[in-house]
């Protein structure tokens, strides 16, 4: 069988035939590249690294220097734990580890999510498991009593918001643009990863739709919150 070539001008190259040379027309101009400037990246990274440098010069300054090495030494721990643990070899299955290295990659893992009730000075027996993510401080329904006591305790009365939001000095539309400012947590009030996990894999088997993860997952999250 003769081969399909239709890039030819004479289709299949006999022995014996030849084919005028043609003109090939080269572009000689250069494309001109045109550099654009995000500004609002520039302004992102550019208060970045102005708060990085003040932070160094606090930490040079005003904190001591154990403070400071007990810091770098828990920004190097949960870097680790972010980037070889849950990245490496939980997400992509990179390598396999023994049982002691996965601990200790969970437990340096554990330290990036150490700020979860720090700005509420919440006691440890108040935080949640890690598997009721996300948004699970945002809806009250999924708040616990303790976490309901520790507010009222702190602001003297039931009056205010659980996360501080709704003081006097803050008007209702102000709360609710805080609060809805989180725009995922309008679809899932609070969520366990093994309902998630059981989602996504319905999806990667084709049994399920992308439009319909949000609705199943909704439905859950309604069902775990009552």
């Amino acid at each position: 069988m003769a081969p399909n070539i239709t890039s030819s001008p004479t289709g299949v190259l006999f022995e014996g035939e030849n084919i005028e040379d043609q003109p090939v027309e080269i572009n000689k101009e250069k494309e001109i590249y045109k550099r654009r400037i995000v500004w609002r990246n520039v302004a992102i990274f550019s208060g970045l690294h102005i708060g990085a440098i003040y932070g160094v010069y606090l930490a040079l300054t005003s904190a001591k220097l154990l403070t400071t090495l007990f810091a770098f030494i828990l920004y190097q721990c949960s870097g680790i734990g972010i980037t070889a643990g849950a990245h490496r070899l939980w997400a992509h299955r990179s390598y396999k580890a023994k049982w002691q290295l996965r601990l200790i990659l969970i437990i340096f893992n554990t330290i990036a999510f150490q700020d979860l009730c720090a700005h509420n000075l919440c006691a440890p027996a108040v935080i949640p498991k890690p598997e009721h993510m996300p948004s699970w401080a945002y809806d009250l329904k999924s708040v616990s009593k303790d976490m309901v006591k520790t507010r009222v305790l702190k602001s003297g009365d039931g009056t205010h918001d659980v996360w501080g939001w709704g003081d006097k000095d803050q008007t209702l539309e102000e709360k609710q643009q805080t609060i809805h400012n989180f725009d995922f947590i309008k679809v899932v009030k609070t969520m366990s990863a093994k309902d998630i996990r059981n989602v996504f894999l319905k999806l990667e088997s084709k049994k399920i739709s992308l439009p319909e993860i949000i609705i199943e997952l909704q439905k859950l999250s309604e069902e775990e919150a009552e």
